[in-house]
């Protein structure tokens, strides 16, 4: 329904306006047809307006995110409530201790050494290349 108002709006300020427009020519010195061409030009413009809404909320309808089936669908999301720190159950109490967990894997983790870790051989100096077959080959020093 939406849609047949937008045109219907749109169609009647494209009249409007070419009539508008008609009688702006009558006038015989531009001072007079001015203001009457600003006003046709102003309701061309809501016309133009009036017919992009139409066509966006034609392809709202048709593409767009469709209605609710049932009842049960139109229900929106509620917001939870807040629950009250102070009235919200303590958390339990766990008998876990981290500094036990952790002098146990101390004690069953293998021991290390004190020795300094050797140094890897270095590796070997590489030789340079041969010149490619391209560039000057009389500028090699």
């Amino acid at each position: 329904m939406k849609v047949i108002a937008w045109l219907i709006g749109g169609f009647v300020l494209l009249v409007l306006s070419g009539l508008v427009e008609a009688v702006g020519d009558t006038g015989a010195t531009p001072g007079e047809r001015l203001p009457l061409y600003f006003a046709a030009l102003a309701m061309l413009i809501g016309a133009g307006a009036c017919f992009v809404l139409g066509i966006r909320n034609a392809f709202g309808t048709v593409f767009g995110r469709k209605a609710p089936k049932t009842a049960s669908d139109k229900l929106a999301a509620r917001p939870a409530t807040r629950i009250n720190p102070l009235e919200a159950e303590p958390e339990p109490v766990s008998d876990f201790d981290p500094d036990a967990a952790l002098s146990r894997y101390l004690a069953k983790r293998p021991p290390i050494a004190d020795a300094p870790a050797q140094a890897s051989a270095p590796a070997p100096a590489r030789t340079q290349r041969k010149p490619g077959g391209f560039g000057r080959k009389g500028l090699s020093s």
